[in-house]
């Protein structure tokens, strides 16, 4: 089934659902095609991740500083997990041109055709929630 969605939906909303939907344990009574569609759903939107952060990449490289040497200027800071990751320098009026542009690229509609869920295969999974179910729901019958 094809459907119309924003990078942010697809990214942020279905693809954490259908992987809690893939971590289930579901009831011996599963299908095999049920959890293939998760399997499969789950590639299609990797796929379609890696072409997001690619051109995240390409789209960020004008905003950058640069040193000298024509590279990219970066500096150390800590992450939300505490390590130390470079992240790229750019002015004040970069950073708020760059997010335009992402948020921009976030609200993008891509075309994608993932398989269709069926509800009553999610009746023998163990701990499923309605909130699993909420983000997938264009996705269910």
């Amino acid at each position: 089934m094809a459907i119309k969605l924003s990078y942010t939906q697809l990214l942020d909303e279905i693809q954490p659902s259908l992987e809690i939907l893939g971590d289930l344990t579901y009831g011996e009574e599963t299908p095999i095609s049920h959890l293939l569609n998760i399997a499969e759903n789950l590639k299609l939107i990797e796929d379609k991740a890696k072409i997001f952060w690619t051109t995240r990449e390409k789209l960020l490289e004008p905003y950058i500083e640069k040193d000298e040497d024509g590279k990219n200027k970066t500096e150390m800071k800590l992450n939300p997990m505490g390590e130390k990751v470079a992240e790229f320098l750019l002015t004040d009026e970069n950073k708020v041109l760059w997010m335009k542009k992402f948020e921009e690229l976030r609200q993008t509609k891509v075309s994608i055709n993932l398989n269709k869920l069926d509800t009553k295969h999610f009746e023998g999974a163990k701990d499923v929630k309605a909130n699993d179910l909420k983000a997938c729901w264009e996705l269910l019958k």
